[in-house]
This record gives C-alpha cells, sequence and structure tokens, in this order.
C-alpha cells in the first residue's frame, strides 16, 4: 500500500510546502499591490482628468508610465511563482517517487535549498505561523491514499492538485469583468457629469483606465486558458487513475503516464496566473461537497 499519506507529513516535506506556500503568498501580495496602482490609475485619473483638465498631460503620462512599467514589474512578480512551483514539483516528486524531469527545469542545486531555507525563515515569522504550519498537514486529503497501491495513490493526488482549480478560476473572471463593467460604468458617469463629447470617453476615459483594460484583458486570457487547460488534465488523470486500477496494467507504462501528467501539472504552476488567497477562501476550497463511502470511486474525489 502507499506511503503518501504518512510521508507528506515529515518535517522535510513540511518545509517544502511551507517554502512554497510561502512564495506564493508573496507572489500575490506583490500582484495585489500592483493591482490596487492600476486600480486607482483607472478610477482617479479619470475623475482627475474631468476636475482638472491643466493636469491632463501628468494624468496621461502617468498612465502610460504605469503600462510601460507593467512590462518589467510582471515578470519579477512571476519569478516567485515559478520558483514555488519548482519546490513544489520537488515535493510531489520525492514524494511519489518519481523521477526528476530535467527537461523541465534544472535539478536542485545548492542555491535552490538556499532559497528554500530562506522561504521557511519568512514563513516562520508569520504572525499565526503555529497555525500556518499545522495546515500544511495532510496536503492531500484523498481518503483512500492509505489503502490505494503506490501507483493508483500518485495519480489519485495528482488528481487533486486540479480538480477544483478550474471551477474557481471561472468564478474569478466574472469577478474581473464586474470590475470591468463598473469601471465602464463610473467612466460613463463622469462624462455625463463633465458633460463630455463622445471624443472624451474615447480619448480621455479610455486612455487613462489603459493600464486596467490592459491587466484586466490579460488575466481574464490566462485565467480561462488555465481553466481550459485544467479540465483536460481531469479528464486524462481519471482515465490513467482508472488505468491504474487494473489488475494486468504495464507498471512502467503507468510510470511513464505518471511522470507525463506530472509535467503538465508543473507548467500549470509555472505558468498560470494564480487566484488570489482571499478569493480562494471565499470560493470555498474544497468546492461541492462529495459524501465518502466505501462506494466512491477514489478517482472521482
Amino acid at each position: 500500500m502507499s506511503a503518501i499519506y504518512e510521508k507528506q507529513n515529515e518535517p522535510e516535506m513540511l518545509r517544502l510546502l511551507a517554502a512554497q506556500r510561502q512564495l506564493y503568498d508573496e507572489e500575490k501580495r506583490n500582484m495585489s499591490i500592483w493591482l490596487v496602482v492600476v486600480f486607482i490609475t483607472g478610477f482617479l485619473g479619470t475623475g482627475l482628468a474631468g476636475l482638472a483638465d491643466r493636469f491632463m498631460p501628468e494624468i496621461v503620462f502617468f498612465s502610460l508610465l504605469v503600462v510601460l512599467l507593467e512590462f518589467a514589474i510582471l515578470p519579477r512578480i512571476e519569478q516567485k511563482r515559478a520558483l514555488a512551483a519548482k519546490i513544489q514539483e520537488w515535493f510531489d516528486c520525492k514524494l511519489f517517487d518519481l523521477p526528476w524531469n530535467e527537461a523541465l527545469t534544472p535539478p536542485p542545486d545548492k542555491q535552490f535549498y538556499q532559497e528554500i531555507n530562506s522561504a521557511v525563515a519568512r514563513f516562520e515569522k508569520r504572525k499565526n505561523a503555529a497555525q500556518d504550519w499545522e495546515s500544511l498537514r495532510n496536503w492531500y486529503t484523498n481518503p483512500f491514499l492509505q489503502t490505494l497501491p503506490e501507483h493508483q495513490a500518485r495519480v489519485a493526488c495528482q488528481l487533486e492538485n486540479v480538480r477544483w482549480d478550474s471551477g474557481q478560476r471561472r468564478a474569478w473572471i466574472q469577478v474581473i469583468v464586474g470590475v470591468v463593467i463598473a469601471l465602464i460604468v463610473l467612466i460613463l458617469g463622469i462624462g455625463m457629469i463633465m458633460n463630455w463629447q463622445l471624443q472624451d470617453f474615447f480619448g480621455v476615459g479610455m486612455l487613462l483606465s489603459l493600464p486596467l483594460w490592459v491587466l484586466a484583458a490579460e488575466h481574464v486570457r490566462a485565467h480561462r486558458q488555465a481553466a481550459e487547460r485544467l479540465d483536460y488534465l481531469k479528464i486524462v488523470g481519471r482515465e490513467l487513475c482508472h488505468e491504474a486500477g487494473k489488475t494486468n496494467s504495464d507498471p512502467a507504462e503507468l510510470l511513464r503516464r505518471t511522470r507525463e501528467l506530472q509535467s503538465e501539472i508543473y507548467h500549470h504552476r509555472k505558468e498560470d496566473v494564480p487566484v488570489f488567497s482571499w478569493f480562494y477562501r471565499i470560493h470555498g476550497q474544497k468546492g461541492a461537497s462529495i459524501a465518502i463511502t466505501d462506494h466512491v470511486d477514489p478517482c472521482l474525489l
């Protein structure tokens, strides 16, 4: 039977989870700050333009500067996500006893472990550090892990990684669209109060909110692509999980296909924009609940 359920709670494994959690949270925090800057540029800039025409050149310059800075700031923010994804990949490879795929990313080295130690040190300084450490236990919660054979337990854990993420990403897209609609209504309201002409709406209003349009469009595109990819990975994972449950399955072939699925999960973690932690908590970590019985298929949990 699989030892995944017990092994995931070993101190070394928990340190890896703490490091990746810290890095993901830092990325989300930095992204939140940047979103506030962009949001203020669109809303406040549009309002100031309507109230003080003489500051128009400065306001337009600041708006364009924010757009240009976006191309420099976002890649730096995403560096933390890339490192967190590599740490989580190392966690999964150790936990699932999977070979490291050097075609994805270089294997762990001295600097990698230094980054882990640094992230863990920052994690330990959290206000509720003890509670946060406890939240890392039982990372994979599938109740069948202690009874499944190793090759099937691996895939069950991989499915747990992707099963709810697509739903919350689609819900987050709706939030983004709602914010954009609110901004459009605000611009229209300001324009009506200031008696703007049609060219003012498409000039002043749209130009000053350009950073928000760019960021919103990119987030909607990224989250929609991520949701579609996750839906496909769930299909692939369930098929592999059922194949792993057959008595005549080929262990070598299962390992190869499991490694392929793990590589796609790594791509998802590294490349796809994460959903903010506060929305993750509001939307619900587990989504719709499933009654656990002896007859529930572990590949569907």
